[in-house]
């Protein structure tokens, strides 16, 4: 056979080779032999992935009951995006008991759908008691982390020390934060305007998005303020970004702290002596008063 032959010969397997099987939930039943569901019988949730792209309808599960033995059986579903809104997510063949999702999912919307399958027998009778199924969604990666505010704005004193406290940002992000990594923010800092006297005098908490300083040195006379561009990665650091804009002031100490070296000295050569002054008029006010009061005494006695 020439190699012609041997590729239409793996074409013709390909194409006759039976599809995967679907997955298959079966009614519960307890071990009396009723029919209903055991409080102790944990039926695993189906999962299904949000954005999916198809084709739809598409399989998910196929639901069966063991009647299919004694003769033929029907298939309903009813509950959330089934028979109630959104309705027609969700589907069943009537049949086979095909449980199908026709339209691509949105986690953010919609996380988790409850449903209750039903099965009939051909004379109406009810052949299974309902059973509870449950589907989660998937998360996809979907969501770009979003700061609450576009511009932050904190305060730093000039004279704080390395590992202070300045201000606090934050995130948010829609995905899935809980079982995946979609939604899990790291923070950084991308620049700082200006640049003075170090290039990294604050630094962010990755996790919490608390920025402290990280270097002394600030001087309020040559940088007043301080301008960050801050960042926010998903995916623990390693998906979708943002950015946000965080504005720090420079503030003094305190009254006397924060001021030029040489304003203390000068304050006591040019004020001091005029407090003097006024102590030294406001005493000599009291002696005057105080002499002229022994006078009139003096001639109310006479």
């Amino acid at each position: 056979m020439g190699c012609l032959g041997i590729l239409l010969l793996l074409c013709l397997l390909q194409e006759t080779r039976p599809a995967a099987q679907a997955e298959v939930l079966l009614f519960p039943r307890s071990s009396s032999g009723l029919r209903r569901q055991k409080r102790d019988w944990v039926i695993p949730p189906i999962l299904c992935s949000e954005n999916e792209r198809g084709p739809f309808p598409k399989n998910l599960v196929a639901v069966k009951s063991s009647k299919e033995k004694e003769g033929t059986v029907y298939y309903s579903i009813t509950g959330q995006g089934a028979d109630s809104p959104p309705v027609g997510t969700f589907i069943i063949e009537r049949e086979t008991g095909m449980l199908k999702v026709t339209h691509p999912l949105d986690r953010e919307k919609i996380s988790r759908y409850q449903l209750f399958s039903h099965a009939v027998l051909a004379n109406g009778q009810t052949a299974e008691d309902p059973m509870e199924v449950i589907i989660n969604v998937g998360d996809q990666n979907d969501n770009r982390p979003q700061f609450i505010q576009s511009v932050f704005k904190g305060s730093v004193e000039e004279g704080a020390k390395p590992g202070s406290p300045v201000m606090q940002v934050s995130a948010t992000d829609n995905d899935d934060a809980v079982d995946t990594l979609n939604g899990v923010v790291s923070y950084s800092i991308l620049s700082q305007e200006p640049p003075e006297p170090l290039s990294n005098m604050f630094t962010i908490n990755s996790k919490t998005g608390l920025i402290s300083l990280n270097k002394a040195g600030l001087d309020r006379e040559k940088a007043p303020k301080y301008t960050l561009i801050l960042q926010a990665v998903d995916m623990d650091g390693d998906g979708l970004s943002t950015t946000a804009t965080a504005v720090i002031q420079v503030t003094l100490d305190n009254l006397l702290g924060g001021l030029h070296p040489r304003v203390p000295h000068l304050l006591s050569l040019v004020v001091l002596p005029w407090i003097c002054l006024v102590l030294r008029f406001a005493s000599q006010k009291a002696r005057n008063f105080a002499i002229k009061d022994i006078s009139l005494l003096r001639a109310l006695r006479q």
